[in-house]
């Protein structure tokens, strides 16, 4: 988060930088809402303002069992820096 003076005012602004740039559809995420199970890992299969639609898994996609997919907050979720590339059955884990 950085704070710049605004040019026309003396106001102080927020300029917050998010992580909504980073997902995309594919991203492999997690998050710490209420509603997702501990452990619980998701792909993105479609991004909406900000908005994401997430598939959940109990542990690794395409390895275990798949929970629900719901529409979550692009600031509620944390990108794990892995992606599920369009087509594939697995993902690619860094």
């Amino acid at each position: 988060m950085t704070i710049r003076p605004h040019e026309s005012t003396a106001r102080r602004v927020v300029f917050r930088y998010s992580q909504e740039t980073q997902v995309k559809v594919g991203s492999i995420v997690k998050s710490n809402h209420i509603a997702v199970p501990q452990g619980a890992i998701g792909i993105v299969t479609r991004v909406l303002g900000d908005m994401a639609m997430v598939r959940w898994y109990a542990g690794q996609p395409g390895a275990s069992r798949e929970l629900n997919t719901e529409p979550f907050f692009i600031a509620d979720l944390i990108e794990t820096g892995d992606v599920m590339p369009v087509g594939a059955s697995s993902p690619i884990l860094h």
